[in-house]
């Protein structure tokens, strides 16, 4: 555990559980549990950065994420859209795909500055081995990531 911007502590996921199918994956990443975990974890992100870098955090990462709006409509979501043709309610899981690469995109960004949470960095990850993070199990914070 370590101590946050905002004085909390943290730990990353160490468990992990897999929802058994692309309806239990989208009903998880709709749950409030999943909302407040990834708002969480963004919050800490912004409140360290903009604690620490005020004038570099609000003009550097403004910038980034006009870009990361304008680009992932047109680049990223039609492939993950493809992929999800027999997936219901493709749209919400991709948008929830687009909450995660927006914080994997401010993590990596700042990673320089050493902030004390890598979260969205770590769902990138499982993005990136064709799973899909999708949910929290309770209790938060010892609870489990749950991925499809």
């Amino acid at each position: 555990m370590q101590e946050t911007a905002t004085g909390l502590t943290w730990q990353p996921p160490i468990e992990i559980i897999y929802a058994p199918s692309w309806n239990i994956a989208v009903r998880n990443c709709t749950d409030r549990e999943w909302e407040a975990v990834t708002l969480w974890y963004r919050n800490e992100l912004s409140a360290f950065l903009f604690d620490q870098f005020p004038a570099d955090y609000s003009a550097r990462w403004n910038r980034i994420a006009h870009t990361v709006n304008d680009w992932f409509p047109s680049v990223i979501a039609p492939v993950i859209r493809e992929r999800l043709t027999d997936v219901p309610e493709s749209e919400i899981v991709i948008q929830d795909v687009l909450r995660s690469i927006r914080g994997a995109f401010m993590e990596h960004e700042y990673q320089n500055c050493n902030p004390p949470v890598r979260f969205y960095t770590s769902l990138l990850e499982l993005f990136e081995t064709g799973r899909y993070p999708c949910g929290w199990q309770l209790p938060w914070p010892d609870g489990k990531l749950v991925v499809f």
